[in-house]
């Protein structure tokens, strides 16, 4: 039973879903599983094989076609399986929020892998930003309200499974947390230092590729460009005619764009 816990533990983390719907209770009281003989294998090859080793069961899940599928619904799979229980497709999810929080890190050039060990820090505070999220520091009878919009655990009790939830504070979070937009203003000024500032179209290229590991379409190029070119001519000269500046320093229109990317969907969800 316990091999058989570890293998559903690990393959909810890696597929978004496990092989019952009740992790806290797999036996005869709780759901059958699905894909019971994938189970079975995972969990026997896991003892024998893998010597009870977290990282060969890693390994053997994420190199797996399952891991590897699109999740991208077929008309043919929304017939046979709407609910995706025998994983013929990926299941699509947002980061968690520690995985969210290292990816603004990463993003942003500022997260520091190489740190082993030390004390617990504020995830919130925008100085931390080269610390993995592993060691941020939680407070229970003060769970700040930005950790809870993003559905952490509760720590007060054992959960299985995080809630996950698509509310309006978690976009306005993204708009207005010093933590989103300390790592907005750092992405911009790592993507304009790669690119050089008078080349507009490199800056771009070099800021869809630091936040979505990916370079832009025609469109996005084209819109990027054209809304960085009217943010310009707007702000070139302020309202009684006096010609003005923009310090790089401030949350300027490179900061802004990095914020709306850092804002989009494909940034915060795992497809």
């Amino acid at each position: 039973l316990a091999s058989r816990l570890i293998v559903d533990w690990a393959w909810r983390h890696h597929v978004g879903r496990g092989f019952v719907d009740t992790p806290g209770d797999l036996g005869l009281r709780g759901e059958p599983p699905a894909h019971a003989d994938l189970l079975d294998d995972l969990a026997w090859r896991f003892v024998h094989e893998g010597k009870w080793s977290l990282r060969w069961l890693h390994r053997e899940i994420v190199i797996s076609r399952s891991w590897q599928q699109s999740s991208e619904l077929r008309d043919d799979l929304r017939e046979i399986d709407p609910d995706n229980r025998l994983f013929a497709r990926a299941n699509r999810r947002r980061l968690p929020w520690e995985a969210w929080r290292d990816s603004l890190a990463a993003a942003a050039g500022s997260l520091d892998p190489s740190r082993d060990g030390g004390p617990g820090v504020d995830p919130l505070n925008v100085e931390n930003l080269a610390v993995r999220s592993l060691y941020a520091r939680l407070d229970r009878q003060d769970v700040p309200g930005m950790l809870r919009i993003f559905d952490i655990a509760n720590p007060d009790t054992a959960v299985h499974v995080r809630s996950q939830t698509t509310v309006p504070q978690q976009s306005l979070a993204v708009l207005n947390s010093p933590l989103v937009v300390e790592a907005s203003r750092r992405l911009a000024q790592r993507a304009l230092a790669e690119a050089g500032e008078a080349n507009g179209n490199e800056f771009v290229i070099r800021l869809w590729r630091a936040a979505l590991s990916r370079t832009p379409t025609d469109a996005e190029r084209t819109t990027a460009l054209a809304w960085l070119a009217s943010e310009a001519s707007a702000g070139s000269s302020s309202g009684d005619g006096k010609t003005t500046t923009e310090p790089h320093t401030s949350f300027d229109r490179h900061a802004r764009l990095a914020q709306a990317v850092l804002a989009t969907a494909e940034f915060q969800f795992i497809d």
